[in-house]
């Protein structure tokens, strides 16, 4: 059953559409390896679909360890000024270009299929402008979410509470629209409930707290190891997946503000 609720997730039935799913797990539990596998199996299923990766800044960077076979292209705001630097080489200027873009609209333009565009946005509230703008584009598009609270946060007011209220009432819209969400976090007790309440399937790794009206059991989650993971979809079908991690690579980067 784990298999083929995960399999559902990379499923491509314009009668069916695009899914919403939340990975959780303490920090360590696989959550950043379960989405980079989910990105990789996306893009070789489906090397037409446009997959947009989000990385956090003054951190070591998660993207490159997708493996070699994936390509990526790093793109941020012309107006956010983003420096990438190598962890393991004394944090020298790494051998990574980044590209520019201006609007939703010109990042749209510039983004490639078939890889991970990692995108940088100053204001992390223009990554649910972005989604409204793939809306209207025909195609299957698949954003990845790591610790998807900073971007609609429970805890907020003013644009930030309005552009959550946006995604909100538009996420039953992506569906339809061919755009498939995958959003992970170490606590979803941080992220807006008004999203959380439209949620399609919950991956729940070693360390994650149950949601109440889930059928996944307390216990079940204490049974899991590194790698492993528990899908609720529906609140109805659930079924236990293994995983591969996916480890750091020789060179780590990190991206940080300044010029």
């Amino acid at each position: 059953m784990g298999e083929f609720l995960l399999n559902k997730i990379f499923e491509r039935d314009i009668d069916k559409g695009g899914m919403v799913t939340e990975i959780t797990g303490i920090s360590g539990s696989g959550k950043t390896s379960l989405a980079l596998g989910m990105a990789t199996q996306i893009i070789k299923n489906n090397p037409s679909e446009l997959v947009f990766w989000r990385e956090a800044v003054n951190s070591p960077c998660q993207f490159n360890k997708i493996g070699d076979d994936i390509g990526y292209q790093l793109l941020a705001e012309k107006r956010y000024h983003l420096r990438a630097l190598e962890i393991t080489n004394d944090m020298k200027k790494a051998p990574l270009d980044i590209r520019p873009f201006r609007g939703v609209q010109e990042l749209i333009k510039i983004s490639k299929p078939g890889m991970l565009n990692v995108v940088f946005f100053k204001d992390l509230y223009r990554w649910i402008d972005l989604i409204m703008a793939l809306r209207l584009l025909p195609g299957w598009k698949t954003l990845i979410w790591d610790e998807y609270e900073d971007i609609c946060p429970q805890r907020c007011k003013g644009i930030q509470w309005r552009k959550n209220d946006e995604l909100s009432s538009n996420i039953k819209q992506l569906r339809k629209s061919g755009i498939s969400l995958l959003m992970n976090s170490q606590s979803n007790m941080d992220a807006d409930f008004r999203i959380r309440a439209k949620i399609m399937c919950f991956a729940y790794c070693y360390g994650a707290r149950v949601d109440t009206l889930s059928p996944v059991t307390d216990h079940a989650i204490h049974g899991l190891h590194i790698g492993q993971a528990w899908l609720d979809h529906g609140r109805s079908l659930f079924g236990e997946i293994s995983f591969p991690p996916f480890k750091p690579k020789a060179h780590i980067y990190t991206i940080i503000e300044g010029k």
